[in-house]
């Protein structure tokens, strides 16, 4: 028997293994994004065309099908229409990313979810329409057919015999209703199922975040204040110049406006309460998807995840109509004494929680994290906060900060005397 050539030899490997590397990839890929649904969620509302209702249906179907079509590949179910499928499915997300790429503007990918913040994965347009086409491609030879007889698309070989048979034995294999059957029942469980672990990993996330809140709490609330005299951080000087905040231990300097404190207070304490490392994973909030995140760490970037009020930073005629003025003669630290509720007014809260002035979500579900000056960190409805200081806050000489132009939590009524949760504050149009 006349043995076959290389070219013929190299067809029949990437016919035989291709497709396993491709269909490999895209079930990794749906489980990855499984691990952080969160992650991918925040991903697709890049997409312009996508109706906001739709966004939670994609991050569930998207994964789950994929996952379904990796394994119906591997259990060796119909592969024929498993990658007829899987195909016409990639060709659909990769027109879809090429549309909004090209016309619309570049969205995030997101492709490998979780895996995206430890692989090396490029977010340009013509990267990912490249990649897409070279998924096609490794499945495409699955589809071509043997001239000697049915595709060989298994593990096992099948060895070469001197008789041919004249008919080639007949495979039960399922219908394409029975594997759209399959698919559908699996995606139910799918569908209930991924809800489940998505919430038990925010509520890790959760608990994550108000450990740490409640770690800073105790330092600000305790080993600061105590030597300080009970007075809260302060560390800017009310000028019109910015002040030089600095970490010698990363010789590092950082020039701000008086009320900019507010997200730089890592830095100015790193030195003496944060073994000179202002930019560690602590300043980070684990509740932030990372694809979203864009203060990163680091010199470039040095600014914290969690905010420090700026009502610890003037008195608290500073937060009342009666007694605000633009001069800066009420702008000072604040001390312990001061605070009048100090199991509801916020010492520190995350910044990921949406709580943007007239822009803050009035559903009775969402919640904010933060910390509170007794040093307790706690989850609370949004629909508790007190709303914000009516008047302007500062001019563009101490820092950029206007009522409702940034989140309600830094200039709330009364400043440290008031409250930020429970019950109203006495007078607030004072």
């Amino acid at each position: 028997m006349q043995r076959p050539g290389l070219s013929v030899v190299i067809c029949n490997i990437a016919m035989r293994w291709l497709p396993h590397i491709g269909m490999a990839v895209i079930g990794l890929a749906g489980l990855s994004k499984c691990l952080d649904i969160s992650e991918f969620l925040a991903a697709l509302q890049t997409w312009k065309f996508l109706p906001e209702w739709s966004h939670g249906a994609f991050s569930l179907a998207i994964p789950a099908t994929e996952i379904i079509l990796a394994g119906l590949w591997f259990c060796g179910v119909a592969r024929r229409s498993v990658v007829k499928l899987t195909l016409a499915f990639v060709a659909v997300l990769a027109a879809a990313y090429a549309f909004h790429a090209f016309v619309l503007g570049a969205p995030k990918c997101g492709c490998m979810g979780a895996l995206g913040a430890y692989l090396w994965s490029v977010e340009d347009r013509w990267f990912v329409v490249g990649r897409n086409l070279f998924l096609m491609g490794l499945l495409a030879p699955s589809l071509r057919r043997r001239a000697d007889g049915p595709p060989r698309l298994g593990f096992r070989a099948v060895e070469d015999t001197e008789e041919t048979p004249t008919k080639p034995p007949l495979q039960r294999a399922f219908s394409l209703l029975e594997l759209l059957v399959v698919v559908l029942i699996l995606g139910i469980l799918l569908a209930l199922g991924v809800p489940i672990f998505a919430k038990s990993r925010d509520r890790a996330r959760v608990a994550s975040d108000l450990s740490q809140l409640s770690q800073h709490a105790r330092i600000i609330g305790g080993v600061y204040l105590s030597s300080s005299a009970e007075a809260f951080p302060w560390f800017a000087r009310p000028v019109p110049e910015p002040t030089l905040v600095s970490c010698v231990a990363q010789s590092f300097s950082y020039p701000i406006r008086y009320f900019d404190s507010y997200n730089i207070w890592n830095v100015a304490l790193a030195d003496k309460f944060y073994d000179g490392l202002p930019w560690g994973r602590v300043f980070r909030s684990p509740t932030i998807p990372r694809s979203i995140v864009v203060n990163a760490g680091g010199p470039s970037s040095p600014v914290t995840d969690y905010l420090y009020p700026c009502v610890f930073l003037g008195a608290p005629d500073q937060w009342r109509l009666r007694g605000y003025t633009t001069a800066p003669t009420q702008l000072r630290a604040t001390r312990v004494s001061e605070v009048a509720y100090p199991t509801e007014k916020v010492l520190l809260w995350t910044s990921s929680d949406g709580v943007y002035g007239s822009e803050m979500p009035r559903s009775p579900r969402a919640a904010f994290n933060a910390a509170f000056v007794d040093g307790h960190a706690a989850s609370a409805p949004l629909s508790n906060l007190r709303l914000e200081f009516a008047g302007d806050i500062v001019n563009n000489d101490y820092g950029d900060h206007y009522a409702r132009s940034l989140p309600s939590l830094l200039h709330t009524w009364h400043g440290v005397a008031g409250r930020d949760v429970g019950a109203g504050n006495p007078a607030d149009e004072e």
